[in-house]
């Protein structure tokens, strides 16, 4: 993966401020880091740090990596791309594009990503993108109604999916085709507000130059991108744990973190160097135990390289054994240039290594304004956006399949939970829409296509499967438009009351039943930065309430 990024180099100040324009990081398929440089400009200046890659893995005997992730100059229609050809060495080599970053170009479409149907959007581009491995979602499913009950209401989470499920891509002419099912379903989406999600002339635009990349992103033929790490157990059930090495999820959590590694606003040259240097040591020391499949947690945590090995000599020395299996001696210096180092090299200037601490650095007593202050270093990580998406991909995954050329009128049924007010379908539309015997969710939000799905045409429709995968879903619709409708009137008439009562009965048991929801309530905290050691004995107030 190579990736590149502009706000750290605000930090750098003094004599140096003003000379980076761009920060470039190649990881490997483990999270790991193996190059940051500094470039004066953007996206230029990379040939030098190519070759002291392919050299390090020529020395090191290691075969060279098969695919590249990339955020831009992933093909071009005539020849090799400027990518490949820095990489000339590695002749097998497949570059690939970010899906992320195609996405993000896509989102560059709509007004405004605060939008109610922005995450909705997102999350439909990723799944035309993608399709998941159906043998690892019906096992996960399995292993969470054996878990929570056969009754309970079974969701799964983004990081269940991502952690135990696979993914792969669809192939070049299947996405596109989705993809365009999906830009023809938001054309004409709004909010409550009617403030519309896309803007079209802009959107026509993005999806005229973007549609040569789809071949780009696809998985290439032969290459595994899952590696299996681990195994739990959970409702009797054994799930596999996976890593997947596609794509910059792994970059872009330490691009959180390449801020972070820079306390304050600004740094010297020296100083940003040496943190820099640092951060980078200490993030491949914590993904370092990624690389060995089903390596357990080591006991020591020390990020010393120096600390580590004279332990390892005394332990030696007096027990006759190593309590550090997994520490790793430094390699020779292979002479590639890190950071401001590169740079430099660019501008022609000189990193002075001048230890006084009265030597005053350069950065005066201005300094421009960060705009993100001082994280400083965090124990818990922003989850990224991309695995975040996917809290919408189980409703996805529960949608009964489409016919193949059909609109996805159903799109946006979870678009919208939290809003109020349903739409009611014109009536010479209503007949159109059971004929082709599709299931449509009424969504409170003004959307995409008028559907016919009242309550006079439930002697029309077969069972329907709602959102929860289980069937009559048909019976359950008339009763919310029943109950949402009271909203407006100021009494309830008995006739009124006694239609209501009768959609009630008409439900099935299961949809009469309380809904079963985990257990929220603990009686302590037992993971998390402020989890107790102790059982508390003393009473606190309100928590009584909150158990009744």
């Amino acid at each position: 993966m190579c990736f590149s990024v502009a706000q750290i180099t605000k930090k750098l100040a003094g004599g140096a401020a003003g000379t980076a324009a761009w920060v470039t990081n190649v990881g490997n398929e483990y999270g790991q880091v193996l190059v940051s440089v500094l470039t004066a400009a953007e996206g230029g200046g990379l040939a030098n740090m190519a070759a002291g890659l392919m050299g390090r893995y020529r020395v090191a005997g290691k075969a060279p990596p098969k695919v590249l992730y990339v955020d831009r100059d992933c093909c071009v229609t005539v020849g090799q791309s400027k990518t490949a050809e820095m990489f000339h060495e590695w002749h097998e080599l497949k570059v690939r594009l970010d899906v992320w970053h195609l996405m993000r170009r896509f989102a560059r479409g709509v007004t405004t990503d605060s939008h109610q149907l922005y995450g909705l959007f997102m999350a439909r581009l990723s799944f035309a993108i993608f399709e998941w491995d159906d043998g690892d979602v019906a096992r996960l499913t399995e292993a969470k109604q054996s878990e929570e009950g056969r009754g309970a209401h079974i969701k799964l989470t983004a990081k269940e999916l991502a952690r135990h499920c696979r993914r792969r891509t669809r192939g070049a002419a299947e996405t596109e085709r989705l993809l365009q099912e999906v830009l023809d379903t938001f054309w004409e989406a709004v909010d409550t507000m009617g403030v519309p999600l896309i803007d079209r002339a802009r959107m026509e635009e993005i999806w005229s130059t973007q549609r040569r990349h789809l071949d780009c992103i696809q998985d290439p033929a032969g290459v595994e991108l899952y590696t299996q790490t681990g195994e739990l157990t959970k409702g009797g059930v054994r799930l596999p744990v996976y890593r997947c090495a596609r794509g910059s999820t792994s970059l872009e959590s330490f691009h959180l973190h390449l801020c972070r590694f820079i306390p304050g606003t600004s740094a010297s040259d020296l100083h940003f160097q040496v943190y820099l240097l640092e951060g980078l040591v200490r993030w491949n020391e914590n993904r370092g135990r990624a690389a060995v499949e089903g390596g357990q947690r080591p006991a020591l945590r020390c990020f010393s390289a120096q600390l580590q090995h004279s332990f390892n000599q005394l332990t030696q020395e007096f027990l006759g054994r190593t309590l550090v299996e997994n520490y790793t001696k430094p390699r020779e210096y292979t002479g590639e240039l890190i950071g401001v180092e590169y740079l430099y090299s660019q501008t022609g200037a000189v990193l002075q290594q001048d230890w006084d601490p009265d030597t005053p650095d350069g950065t005066g007593e201005a300094e421009e304004d960060w705009k993100d202050g001082d994280e400083g270093f965090e124990e818990e990580e922003e989850e990224p956006e991309e695995i975040r998406l996917l809290s919408h991909h189980h409703a996805l995954l529960l949608r009964p399949p489409e016919p193949r050329g059909a609109p996805a009128t159903a799109a946006v049924a979870e678009a919208s939970t939290s809003q109020s007010g349903p739409k009611h379908t014109p009536p010479d539309e209503e007949e159109d829409d059971v004929s082709r015997g599709i299931p449509v969710f009424i969504s409170p939000v003004r959307v995409i296509v008028w559907c016919g799905f009242m309550s006079r045409l439930c002697a029309f429709l077969q069972d329907v499967v709602g959102p929860d995968g289980h069937g009559g879903y048909q019976l359950v619709v008339p009763l919310a438009h029943a109950l949402v409708d009271l909203r407006h009137r100021a009494f309830i008439p008995s006739r009124q009351a006694r239609d209501i009562i009768a959609l009630w009965q008409k439900l099935s048991d299961r949809d009469k039943a309380p809904v079963t929801y985990p257990p929220r309530h603990q009686d302590r905290l037992v993971k998390g930065r402020f989890k107790t050691t102790q059982r508390r004995h003393a009473h606190t107030p309100g928590v009584d309430s909150v158990k009744r």
